[in-house]
């Protein structure tokens, strides 16, 4: 793919959006009282991919996602939602 992108279409990896959905999931995880090791061991992932997922330094795709929320015991659809919400108000932001 042409590293000459235009503007907007596509998302920089550290934004907001993608930011605070890794705080979602780290928070639930904690709920759960479930280390990173614990979530990559269900899905059968190593632990830094859950790490760099939740700290943002790597982008979950939509089928990950619904992983990661299956073993978070999160509804999906809603989990999708809010991830929706967050990208809206990261465009009225900019």
């Amino acid at each position: 793919m042409s590293r000459d992108v235009r503007k907007g279409s596509l998302r920089a990896l550290h934004t907001s959006a993608n930011r605070r959905l890794g705080e979602l999931f780290a928070q639930r995880r904690d709920v759960l009282d479930l280390s990173q090791e614990d979530v990559a061991d269900k899905l059968g992932w190593h632990q830094s991919s859950i790490s760099k997922i939740e700290n943002s330094r790597r982008r979950a795709d939509v089928f990950e996602v619904i992983l990661i929320a299956r073993v978070l015991k999160m509804n999906p659809r809603a989990l999708l939602a809010a991830a929706e919400l967050f990208l809206r108000e990261e465009d009225l932001m900019n």
